[in-house]
């Protein structure tokens, strides 16, 4: 890729998901192949500056001045790439010298400070920094003088260097770098992919992975002519000074569309009337492009549908559906029967509803309840680990419902033996729900499937009423965002995060009437439909961007 056609693929580099960051990558890489600013036929060729340098080094070493490298090993035939004519591949140990100065913190407590967590990452850039003597360092450190470079050798793939204009010290897992070459070039040139795939490839260590310096002695560097350097410095500040104002509009730009986005929906949330309610549907459906650029984004508009529905505001209300307290008590006469039966077992923990307790305004002919209300058994999977076998019946655990559908693709099986004596206790059966409470928690799957299979403790059993309760309204009232808040509140520990029992039979929820579950269930259903084709839209499009971004970058190594 000439510079030219860099150029005319920028914006649509810049436009795809993560472009700024792949832009400047590119700018770097470009730049220490040789593409980035033209080679001029009147420059000196790199491999006399080489020998300058060298010479420079011999006498400061003879001197005493320097201490004596590490030799240079001889350069194979299988160099990185193809560089300018008057360009020369050498080791790194021919153009910069690492250098150990370690000393005593206390006789410089008022100096300048630097560890690798004051470097961003992948920029060059140095973040805030303190003294010696505010960091209470008490180790040796490496001293270090204006016109250097200071690189973290530890974890290299973080790809921390800095050049310094000041005298300080580093910490002992970072070298101070001097170097013959213009110092800016060799700063971008370590910032370069072609310098990380180096010293990435030479560390093979995992728990924590180190650069040596013999290992940095022998990294491989393009070097320009000196003049060509430093014009391709100025070339690189230019390129990543338009970088960062494409990534002020950008910011600029996604700012204006999140507060539309909000905008929007706040006024679906607010519709009071079907016409409203259209409209605000209408004006969404047609500008989410303009109001969203990742596909990520839908999850606040379902949020909103869910919210709409659980509260009354997505269909309207008609006089003659039966009232929510009149199926309540047939829920309560329900399982009582059940109870008297001995075909279920009646929880003490559970809580009486309050009505200080109320979060929000319902319509008249809904209820609040207690989850436990609507639901004859609320118990969770067997605590025990099973025997597993080759084939039998399904055993789901959490990783096979969080996705929030029933997903039998990657399961574990029993034998029937064991299922059968499972469902003793713990039978899932169709129209149940299940809710994820070990892990990621939280998330309610409607089982809507006639098939056998049993579950773990990693998964809770909510059994209710279909007659009188919707299953997939239930669904949709668990995975709403007052309901999700509730289980976050409900959930115990920090590694090992579990959604008591106890919690989820007190959940406070909205009872509507069961004809208003099912419209509210087919207008959900409707409106995530078109949620799913605003997500596949705005995927095809980062996908168009991203491709279009790849071919660019692509073009490079050609």
């Amino acid at each position: 890729m000439d510079f030219k056609t860099f150029l005319e693929n920028f914006d649509a580099i810049a436009e795809a998901p993560g472009g700024i960051p792949k832009l400047r990558s590119l700018i770097l890489e470009m730049a220490v192949r040789g593409k980035l600013v033209p080679q001029n036929p009147e420059d000196r060729e790199a491999k006399f500056d080489i020998d300058d340098i060298r010479n420079r080094v011999k006498k400061l070493q003879k001197e005493g001045r320097i201490r004596k490298q590490q030799k240079a090993l001889p350069l194979s035939e299988e160099l990185p790439y193809r560089i300018p004519i008057k360009w020369n591949w050498v080791r790194f140990v021919d153009v910069a010298s690492i250098e150990s100065n370690l000393v005593k913190p206390d006789d410089f407590s008022h100096y300048p400070h630097i560890a690798p967590n004051h470097i961003e990452k992948d920029t060059g850039k140095l973040l805030q920094y303190q003294t010696v003597l505010a960091d209470e360092v008490t180790s040796a450190k490496h001293r270090f003088f204006p016109g250097q470079l200071i690189y973290s050798k530890i974890r290299p793939n973080l790809n921390k260097v800095v050049l310094v204009d000041f005298e300080g010290l580093c910490s002992a897992d970072m070298y101070p770098i001097s170097t013959g070459l213009y110092p800016r070039y060799l700063l971008l040139y370590m910032l370069s992919q072609t310098f990380l795939i180096q010293v990435t490839s030479s560390d093979n260590r995992l728990a924590m992975p180190k650069v040596n310096q013999d290992q940095l002695s022998q990294i491989l560097i393009a070097v320009p002519p000196i003049v060509e350097q430093k014009r391709i410095v100025e070339k690189v500040d230019e390129l990543m000074g338009l970088c960062d104002r494409y990534e002020a509009a950008k910011q600029t730009r996604d700012n204006l569309r999140q507060k539309l986005r909000g905008s929007a929906i706040a006024s679906l949330m607010n519709a009071e009337t079907d016409e409203e309610l259209d409209a605000a549907w209408a004006f969404v459906r047609d500008n989410w492009q303009n109001l969203s650029q990742h596909s990520g984004d839908v999850s606040s508009l379902r949020q909103s549908i869910l919210n709409l529905a659980i509260r009354g505001n997505l269909v309207c209300q008609q006089s003659e559906d039966e009232p929510a307290h009149k199926i309540f008590k047939e829920i309560q006469e329900s399982k009582q029967l059940l109870y008297s039966n001995k075909k279920a077992t009646k929880k003490k923990e559970c809580l009486p509803f309050n009505d200080k307790e109320i979060p929000f305004s319902i319509p008249k002919t809904w209820k609040w309840v207690r989850l436990h209300e609507l639901c004859w058994l609320i118990s969770d999977g067997t605590h025990h680990t099973p025997t597993y076998v080759g084939s039998g019946v399904p055993f789901l655990s959490v990783k096979n419902v969080s996705g929030g559908c029933l997903d039998f693709s990657n399961t574990r099986f029993i034998t029937r033996e064991a299922h059968e004596e499972l469902c003793v206790r713990c039978k899932p059966e169709y129209g149940d729900i299940l809710l994820t409470k070990v892990g990621t928690t939280g998330i309610a799957v409607e089982i809507d499937t006639h098939q056998e299979f049993s579950i773990f403790v990693s998964i809770a059993l909510l059994k209710h009423f279909p007659e009188f309760t919707y299953p997939r309204f239930l669904q949709y009232l668990l995975n709403s965002s007052f309901v999700k808040a509730q289980s976050e509140a409900g959930t115990e520990g920090v590694g090992n995060k579990n959604l008591v029992l106890r919690k989820i039979y007190n959940f406070i929820v909205p009872l509507p009437p069961l004809a208003e579950q099912k419209r509210i269930v087919a207008k959900v259903d409707e409106l995530m439909k078109l949620c799913d084709h605003l997500e596949a839209s705005l995927r095809q499009s980062q996908q168009r961007a991203e491709s279009l971004a790849a071919s660019a970058i692509s073009h490079l190594t050609i």
